[in-house]
């Protein structure tokens, strides 16, 4: 990890610029308990990007996205994107560019903390046209064939809606209790 670091604070993207094609960005966050982290940039600069620990061993890194076909990140085949569940502790991410390119680019990152039953699950809420107000999370990571994700609402009247779920998950189950 290097001491220039930027301190990062996740959900909120972060702009960086690569100048010379030399130069490489670190930035740097703690997490107080286990989390489940989706990391990618973007713009036209294509970038190559690590995840390290607090020794500065690399645990993921990426150069071009897409993963998967029909990916969300599909548009942007210059930017990288990781995707890992970590235990709490200090990361950081190195983020150069690929062939000496300079340029700007923007960090994303998206903190999923994992639940696993109802003490835990994922509070939804509702604006005034019906709309879940906390989308974010509800685009969990199921991270193996036995991992489940809980989500809890709280309705004042009866209710129609429509749970969908969609993504790279081939099958997926939903029960509502």
């Amino acid at each position: 990890m290097a001491s220039t670091a930027t301190a990062l604070t996740l959900d909120t993207p972060q702009g960086g610029v690569i100048e010379p094609g030399t130069d490489v960005d670190y930035f740097t966050f703690t997490l107080t308990q286990e989390t489940g982290l989706l990391i990618w940039t973007a713009g036209d600069l294509d970038t190559v990007g690590e995840l390290q620990n607090s020794s500065g061993t690399v645990l993921a890194g990426n150069d071009d996205t897409p993963f998967f076909e029909n990916d969300p990140f599909s548009s942007a085949p210059l930017n990288f994107f990781l995707w890992k569940t970590l235990a709490a502790g200090t990361y950081s991410i190195k983020v150069t560019s690929y062939g000496g390119a300079t340029g700007s680019y923007v960090l994303h990152t998206r903190a999923i903390v994992d639940s696993s039953g109802t003490a835990n699950a994922h509070e939804i809420t509702f604006d005034s046209d019906g709309i879940a107000v906390e989308r974010g999370i509800l685009d969990p990571v199921i991270g193996s064939n036995r991992d489940h994700d809980c989500f809890k609402l709280t309705l004042s009247a009866t209710t129609e809606f429509i749970i969908h779920t969609s993504g790279s998950v081939e099958d997926s189950v939903v029960i509502l209790l």
